[in-house]
């Protein structure tokens, strides 16, 4: 058995995902360290889960790029950018190094947004981010427009109850104009599995000899 020090919310994801435990289940079934922040809990992970969360991280897309010694993972599915406004989960890690989670947002069409606020409405609940107009990156080609920014490294909570929501919704907004999109059943089930994937890296670089 191994221990992680992650999130109570999304160890439940984790075990249910991994089929452990019903989906249903309440953050009630696991319980909280005592010299920890309430939504921290010490879990202990058997070979079988790690072995479930360790397959996940190989359905990821790896950008890797073996001159830094860097691996970027994503959902395959987000290899690519997407049309109009996306929101997925990527991990980023250096050899040797600690593993870090963001959630990113992108904008891919023929107009610009030039977004400067992001909204994330998950279940009737907003988590607003303001990164400003200089901190977004942007580029063209082709009479193709594309913007994209990450937000707050490692909140894994967010990313869980995004994956965990009956309904989210991502708005990018600039000064005039602003894009809207509902994250698909898919989109919300890929937020699990990156988290999972993260947490096998985490793991990995926590036991390294």
């Amino acid at each position: 058995m191994r221990k992680s020090i992650i999130s109570g919310l999304a160890i439940i994801s984790i075990l249910a995902l991994t089929g452990c435990v019903s989906p249903s289940a309440s953050n009630s079934q696991v319980e909280p360290s005592s010299t920890q922040a309430p939504e921290v809990v010490e879990k202990i992970y058997s070979d079988t889960m790690l072995s479930k969360m360790k397959a996940r991280l190989d359905l990821l897309y790896d950008a890797r790029d073996e001159i830094e010694g860097t691996s970027s993972y994503r959902s395959s599915s987000k290899k690519y950018a997407q049309p109009g406004v996306t929101a997925f989960a990527t991990i980023f890690q250096r050899d040797g190094s600690r593993p870090t989670v963001s959630l990113r947002f992108s904008y891919f069409a023929s107009d610009w947004i030039f977004f400067e606020e992001v909204v994330v409405n998950v279940d009737g609940e907003n988590t607003r981010f303001s990164p400003g107009y200089s901190a977004v990156s942007r580029s063209s080609s082709s009479g193709n427009v594309y913007e994209w920014w990450s937000a707050r490294q490692n909140d894994t909570e967010l990313l869980t109850s995004i994956g965990n929501s009956e309904t989210t919704i991502v708005r990018l907004a600039g000064d005039t104009y602003k894009k809207d999109y509902e994250l698909s059943s898919e989109d919300r089930r890929e937020m699990l599995e990156v988290v999972m994937a993260y947490e096998w890296l985490l793991y990995e670089y926590n036991n390294k000899d």
